[in-house]
């Protein structure tokens, strides 16, 4: 019997517990927190289960940015590249601040070979990983042939 306060805290001080996070979303099953913190568990322990709960998630909260990331990691895990595109893309768009669904993006659509569309996302990112891919596949298109 904890209060949604309790839950956050107990999220904060023990995030790892499965069980308590199972707990929580059994609880508060209309809690995006609640259901977020069972979702991320499930997707380490079992990537599966954690679909419908991230679902559930994005049917309440359609720009949730780390529910979107969680698809992206579904899908991609499920073969389904193209979708997890799309979700790595949903997950940079509504991330005012985290841009990790632009890496991801960029990751994925540089392996389908769409390198202009990599380059852009890539930008986007802002990390130095990030923008230093970019700047290489850009000289890559730029000088294909100077680049090993």
């Amino acid at each position: 019997n904890c209060s949604i306060l309790h839950m956050k805290m107990i999220r904060k001080i023990a995030p790892e517990r499965i069980d308590l996070a199972r707990i929580s979303a059994n609880t508060y099953p209309e809690n995006r927190d609640a259901l977020y913190w069972y979702a991320e568990r499930l997707v380490i322990k079992d990537i599966y289960q954690s679909e419908p709960f991230v679902k559930k998630i994005l049917t309440s909260w359609p720009t949730d940015w780390e529910a979107w990331r969680l698809m992206a990691i579904i899908f991609e895990n499920q073969g389904l590249l193209e979708d997890s595109i799309v979700s790595n893309i949903n997950s940079c768009e509504y991330s005012p601040y985290n841009k990790i669904g632009c890496y991801y993006a960029g990751i994925l659509l540089e392996k389908e070979s769409r390198i202009e569309e990599a380059v852009f996302y890539y930008k986007i990112a802002t990390n130095r990983a990030a923008i230093d891919r970019a700047n290489l596949l850009e000289a890559q298109l730029i000088n294909p042939e100077d680049i090993p």
